[in-house]
């Protein structure tokens, strides 16, 4: 009992500090930084300043993964054969910014 205690309670704290994944996020956590998701780019991505500021601020290589750390609707665009607004916040090779969500899967 005392191990099981230990191991949640070391869970707990890693899921605090944003280290791992709590557990699968639910639709009421899809814009919350406390969910972590990986995610791999299907091609090279742009990073931009935000969901709505074209501003490149660098580039997510193709097969390159990230953590998501939000999710937000912005400007439409068309990339990886859809359309859609939804964009991803996460950081890449030290870059913090939004890239679109269509062209990311789950690692």
């Amino acid at each position: 009992m005392k191990k099981i205690l230990v191991t949640s309670a070391a869970l707990t704290l890693l899921a605090v500090a944003g280290l791992v994944s709590p557990g699968p996020a639910s639709a009421a956590q899809a814009g919350s930084a406390a969910s972590c998701e990986l995610l791999r780019a299907k091609e090279n991505l742009k990073i931009r300043k935000s969901p709505t500021d074209g501003t490149a601020l660098g580039l997510m290589l193709q097969g390159a993964t990230a953590c998501s750390q939000d999710f937000k609707a912005g400007t439409t665009y068309t990339a990886c054969g859809a359309t859609d607004n939804h964009y991803t916040k996460l950081t890449s090779r030290g870059i913090t910014g939004w890239v679109v969500d269509t062209c990311l899967v789950i690692a």
